[in-house]
């Protein structure tokens, strides 16, 4: 047999990548592997900074349009008769604060018999001992502490003794006093029974808002009231309520972003 092939002559290729070789496939996969990371690192940062916004943006567009429903019935269930004005629908009215009084849980009922200080009502439902109601037939009105209820009969007794005459299906209200502050870097709400006792602390519906003067008001000519110091007679002067809420942050690789937010309010009820 003729063999043709030499002893020590490789038959096929047996070679690898040379070191030089290596290495630069190397830093190519390197290069590559971190643009991808920088696009990706871009594209997050990007996505995290409009979260912020938008979460700043939602925060005080909901806070506002909570403030803006309520606002709009201030001083609903509160009688507007003459020798009422003892019972305000807006009791307090500053550039930062304002507060007022509406029957918010739309608590109404009438009344069928009324004794010296025991009412026969057509429902007690929304009714609770240390309530105020306001009892009213559209000419006269009174406010009366609740002492206690009894659903069975529909009766409620009260602190104090009625001082005029009510007919059957004159109406009762329960209101509630509500008070918005901007404070601290946050717009606050409070309630409480009508007259009664300002909870320990504030429910902040907002962060991140600017300590400004958010409410402006203004009269039935449309011209703004001064409020530096609190509006005089609110429950016969104010007709329209501004509020501004400028809400801020700084969003992860940004400046200082800023967000202003208007609506203009006119109470149905004043």
């Amino acid at each position: 047999m003729n063999l043709s092939v030499r002893l020590g002559t490789p038959i096929r290729d047996e070679r690898g990548f040379t070191l030089l070789e290596s290495l630069i496939t190397v830093t190519i996969f390197l290069i590559v592997l971190f643009s991808v990371y920088m696009v990706h690192e871009a594209n997050n940062a990007s996505y995290s900074r409009s979260e912020m916004r938008m979460d700043i943006q939602q925060n005080a567009r909901v806070a506002l349009s909570s403030m803006e429903r309520e606002l709009r019935i201030a001083g609903y269930g509160v009688p507007d008769c003459p020798g009422t004005s003892t019972l305000p629908r807006i009791s307090e009215a500053r550039p930062r604060t304002i507060t007022f009084r509406a029957d918010l849980r739309n608590v109404i009922t009438t009344l069928t018999a009324a004794g010296a200080n025991t009412l026969v009502l057509s429902t007690t439902t929304g009714i609770a001992a240390g309530d105020v109601i306001y009892v009213t037939n559209g000419a006269k009105a009174e406010a009366l502490t609740v002492q206690n209820v009894n659903s069975g009969t529909l009766t409620v007794t009260t602190t104090t003794n009625l001082v005029n005459s009510y007919l059957s299906g004159s109406r009762v209200y329960v209101p509630r006093d509500v008070r918005y502050t901007v404070a601290g870097g946050q717009l606050l709400r409070e309630e409480r029974i009508a007259g009664g006792a300002w909870p320990v602390s504030a429910t902040a519906l907002a962060d991140r808002i600017a300590e400004q003067n958010a409410f402006q008001y203004y009269n039935a000519l449309n011209t703004e009231i001064p409020s530096n110091n609190p509006v005089v007679s609110p429950d016969d002067n104010i007709r329209r309520v501004r509020i501004t809420l400028i809400a801020s942050g700084t969003p992860s690789g940004l400046d200082l972003q800023t967000y202003t937010l208007t609506s203009d309010v006119k109470p149905r009820n004043l």
